[in-house]
């Protein structure tokens, strides 16, 4: 992978995480103030930047350790340490679970602005 492709992958990760912090902080403070509707909003902008930034990770390492099915764990590309090779067997196993959540996640918000919200 050259420079330029790992630029872009560091920026939509780095973008999406810092977004996904922001829209958590903003879903926290929703329903403290007991606003639901928006509540529901922001958790669900946050499932879908979580996963952004997951996708971006994954892509970037699926794409320049495609050849290593060897190693659990190698050299992240966009952040400091080490990441999942998703090119090995338990590498997509661990890979499933983390996107498991945050879609699980979006569905949920899905679900409660239809069914309680739905005007």
């Amino acid at each position: 992978m050259n420079k330029e492709e790992i630029k872009k992958y560091k920026s939509l990760f780095w973008s999406s995480t810092i977004g996904s912090l922001i829209s958590s902080a903003i879903t926290i403070i929703s329903f403290l103030m007991m606003n639901l509707k928006l509540g529901f909003i922001f958790m669900l902008l946050t499932a879908i930047l979580l996963l952004t930034s997951y996708l971006s990770e994954f892509t970037s390492l699926k794409k320049e350790y495609k050849d290593n099915t060897v190693s659990f764990s190698v050299p992240s590309i966009i952040k400091k340490g080490y990441s999942v090779n998703p090119s090995t067997t338990k590498g997509k196993i661990s890979w499933l679970t983390k996107f498991t959540f945050p879609t699980v996640l979006s569905l949920a918000c899905i679900f409660a602005l239809i069914v309680f919200y739905w005007d």
